[in-house]
């Protein structure tokens, strides 16, 4: 809206947002809506390819190169490997608004900038979108470079790190804090309780310890508002914490897209974040990528990591949770 009533364009002769004149964005809408629409998970590959912005370019940015950012995603030629070239940030919100000011044009005498009729333009930008949110599922090459945030799965993390707040506050009064702090007994199975009650008040079902394959996962979650989500706890003392990744990427099917570590740090003086992470980046556990998120209004870190099992991608979510 910023960008339209900032360039003053009119269409039906009117300036779109003027006395509530929304005829514009209303028909835009609606068309870019059917174009969306049009391209959906049947579409071959060859036609969701063709309708993205391409490479066409040698000098195609190399993932590695931080320095210089995406802006369009696409294919040297139909044989070659998915590849990322652009010199500047992205986002939606900006290339709808591009999208928008392409369908203008301007008087020779006033220079004014009148839109035209929306209709070709809105359908085109509509399956482009499509066809870039395809791509990307399609091919986890693409993955790290956009920001795909999964409603379900943010409401998951918030529901987590509430619950790290919640036993921070209890401290002592928390089982598995006590026995840590009183008794210097390591355990995770109180932790585990804690999070299946208090989680059971939340989702509908929360199983512990469910046998999967030759393994138990921790805690099997499932409910309509997130699906199935799978936690595993481990505490800085167990010996094999530098296996999470390959342990519970064995728990995830091919109808779960991440997992959730809850890291237990029982270390009096030393934060573990930078260890536990080089432990987990390596090439055993299929690492692929990794980012770093500080919770909304607070100094809380959580990483998400990106690992392959020689058949899928899945993503992990870690979240320490500090005793002293």
């Amino acid at each position: 809206m910023e960008l339209l009533e900032a360039k003053k364009l009119t269409y039906k002769e009117q300036i779109i947002g003027n006395d509530e004149n929304w005829d514009y964005l209303t028909e835009y809408s609606y068309f870019f809506e059917k174009g969306f629409d049009s391209i959906n998970y049947n579409t071959p590959a060859i036609i969701v390819i063709s309708k993205i912005p391409f490479c066409s370019t040698f000098k195609c940015l190399k993932p590695e190169n931080t320095k210089n950012k995406v802006i369009s995603i696409g294919r040297k030629n139909s044989n070659s490997k998915p590849c990322i070239a652009g010199m500047r940030p992205v986002s939606f919100d900006s290339l709808f608004g591009e999208g928008i000011l392409h369908a203008k044009k301007y008087s020779n005498v006033t220079k004014e900038r009148v839109l035209k009729n929306p209709q070709k333009i809105a359908f085109e930008e509509g399956v482009m979108f499509k066809s870039i949110f395809l791509v990307i599922e399609r091919y986890p090459e693409f993955k790290k470079y956009f920001e795909i945030n999964d409603k379900k799965v943010i409401d998951f993390v918030d529901v987590l790190i509430n619950g790290i707040r919640e036993l921070q506050t209890q401290d002592i009064k928390a089982e598995g804090i006590r026995e840590i702090k009183k008794n210097n007994k390591n355990n995770e199975e109180p932790f585990r309780d804690w999070f299946k009650t208090y989680l059971s008040g939340i989702y509908y079902s929360v199983n512990a310890e469910p046998v999967k394959g030759n393994g138990r996962i921790d805690l099997k979650i499932q409910d309509e508002s997130i699906g199935t989500k799978i936690i595993e706890f481990k505490g800085w003392w167990n010996k094999d914490k530098n296996m999470l990744p390959k342990q519970i990427m064995g728990y995830l099917t091919d109808f779960e897209d991440e997992g959730f570590i809850i890291l237990i740090n029982n270390c009096k003086t030393k934060n573990v974040d930078k260890q536990y992470l080089k432990l987990i980046k390596s090439k055993e556990m299929g690492f692929k990528s990794i980012k770093e998120k500080v919770y909304k209004g607070t100094s809380y870190k959580y990483y998400i990591t990106n690992h392959f099992d020689t058949i899928r991608t899945k993503s992990l979510y870690h979240l320490i949770l500090n005793i002293f």
